[in-house]
């Protein structure tokens, strides 16, 4: 090749390269909006925030073994997709859709700045210090109607988006909705696009808000299995009452084509339950000729409480052979741990551990702490080998939280059986129950496995202002494990006995138009059609 021609093609791929340069630049503009956030501005915002989380977001690990999302490798894709939002709008939606992607612990953006958190400003804001909350003043007056916006989006997120929709049901996923006459309720799902459920699964989205874990069949799931925006398969395959198996096509859902009437309208519906048997409606109930005494505390009133009514309850525990504590859809977390501590032989001790990574955020959050004699602070000095051996010292930050603390009275010799539906959640009893498990002090009767939860103090969040923005982001930026060291959201208590709720029960529910979840009428409690009671009959025989 002539030194010419070589110059030429030099020449030839500079331009290209230049003309290339200026066309991407060119097709950002689009992304800039007039009167708003510019381009430049979104990108460095969502690069701003990429890297405080990057710094004080404990679970990237937990995040991409329980999904599979790398998310710090994805980390210039999350940016893209919120620098290149057409407004300010979109600009806010997006980063909200992003951090529900980050399954654990509590990540918020807002415009104010929790007061007993931890505000971190870096050196690129240490000069607006002065002015911070004029800027946040300012930036409330902007970003609020549009935060307003989104929490009222949320309520109408849940769209169809194909003509068929079905939902996880104690372990598969059953037709819920349907727009083709040949897929009906209760159908089962087996496969999606000539693969196993499971398998799809690996391939939709996920995030907080269409997601969870299973622990009692370890596995990862989805509420629903159709409803995700711009994903919309190609086929199903579907198992009827018969145990036939067909494979239909899957089309986008039309608002304008009629719903089979055969169960859609269920679908979020559930009755109250009855109260019109009053032995069952009690607090206290009695059974078998006194020897068993039940307390139901989703019947507990408010006067129950005080310290003459407790010394009468206390007498009656103690004359009886069993006693039954119905948690069922108790939300009255006090008093159930005050009848735990008096019935259970027992001592609860239960401690978690924050563990926060070192480094420039975290340590002036420690630091700020120290300064402000926050009660936050008992520090691990000396190591504890369990926790230490994954989480040295020298890299982390070990905190101790204590969250309960009793002696069992144990004056209640009698067995003691505890039913248990994780209706309400609680942490501090989901620990008692673990403890109680663990030492076998009573039996616990429940409809799943659970976990102790993943919850911190308030006061153990780090925020940070986005310097255009000025948008607030609030970040748990500590890990809890248990005395071992194990996520406290992977520590799974596992009961002594576990109630399979009959799904052909749910699916006939579900055919009547009379909703998807079991729930035990009051008066139906304590009977032959009470599964959880049934079990402590049979277990005192």
């Amino acid at each position: 090749m002539s030194t010419k021609k070589l110059k030429f093609l030099i020449l030839l791929v500079i331009f290209f390269v230049v003309l290339l340069l200026g066309l991407y630049s060119f097709g950002d503009i689009k992304y800039s909006s007039k009167g708003g956030l510019s381009y430049a501005e979104k990108k460095a915002d969502a690069e701003y925030l990429m890297s405080f989380l990057e710094k004080t977001y404990p679970y990237f690990d937990e995040v991409k073994a329980t999904t599979g999302q790398d998310l710090l490798k994805e980390k210039s894709k999350i940016i893209n997709s919120i620098s290149k939002t057409s407004s300010d709008k979109e600009f806010y939606f997006q980063i909200k859709k992003v951090l529900r992607r980050f399954l654990y612990g509590q990540i918020n953006l807002g415009t104010d700045s929790k007061s007993d958190s931890y505000l971190h400003l870096d050196k690129v804001l240490e000069n607006q210090r002065k002015g911070y909350f004029d800027k946040l003043s300012v930036a409330k007056q902007k970003w609020a109607p549009i935060q307003t916006e989104y929490i009222d989006s949320l309520s109408k997120s849940f769209k169809y988006t194909c003509n068929i929709d079905a939902m996880y049901i104690n372990g598969n996923y059953y037709i819920t909705m349907s727009q083709n006459p040949e897929v009906h309720l209760g159908d089962e799902v087996v496969g999606v696009n000539g693969m196993p459920v499971e398998e799809y699964l690996k391939t939709i989205p996920s995030d907080k808000m269409f997601t969870f874990y299973d622990y009692t069949r370890d596995k990862y799931v989805a509420h629903h299995l159709f409803c995700f925006e711009n994903h919309i398969p190609q086929n199903v395959i579907i198992k009827n009452s018969n145990d036939e198996e067909k494979k239909v096509p899957i089309a986008s859902y039309t608002s304008t084509e009629p719903v089979l009437e055969d169960g859609f309208k269920s679908v979020g519906t559930n009755s109250t339950p009855a109260r019109n048997n009053k032995d069952q409606s009690n607090f206290l109930n009695i059974f078998a000729e006194n020897k068993i005494v039940a307390l139901n505390f989703s019947q507990l009133s408010d006067d129950a409480n005080n310290a003459e009514e407790l010394d009468k309850l206390f007498t009656v525990l103690d004359e009886n052979d069993y006693v039954v504590l119905d948690l069922r859809g108790n939300s009255k977390e006090s008093l159930a741990r005050d009848i735990l501590t008096f019935v259970l032989p027992m001592n609860s001790n239960c401690s978690n551990y924050n563990i926060m990574e070192k480094n420039e955020i975290n340590d002036a959050f420690i630091e700020h702490y120290r300064i402000s004699n926050h009660p936050f602070t008992t520090e691990i000095t000396s190591p504890i080998p369990s926790i230490e051996k994954l989480y040295p010292l020298s890299k982390y930050y070990i905190i101790k939280n204590k969250t309960t603390d009793f002696s069992g009275v144990n004056i209640q010799k009698g067995r003691v059986f505890i039913l248990y539906d994780n209706s309400v959640s609680s942490v501090i009893n989901n620990e008692i129950l673990k403890t109680a498990i663990d030492g076998n002090y009573c039996t616990v009767i429940a409809n799943n496995k659970f976990t102790l939860m993943d919850y911190t103090d308030s006061s153990l969040a780090a925020s940070v202002i986005l310097p255009n923005s000025n948008l607030i982001v609030t970040a748990q930026n500590v890990k809890v494990v248990d005395s071992n060291g194990t996520f406290i959201e992977k520590a799974v208590v596992t009961p002594q006995m576990i109630i399979k709720e009959d799904t052909a029960k749910i699916i006939d529910k579900l055919k009547k138009g009379e909703g998807y979840k079991l729930e035990m009428p009051l008066e139906d409690r304590y009977t032959s059609k009470d599964e959880y009671y049934n079990e402590v009959l049979k277990l005192i025989k």
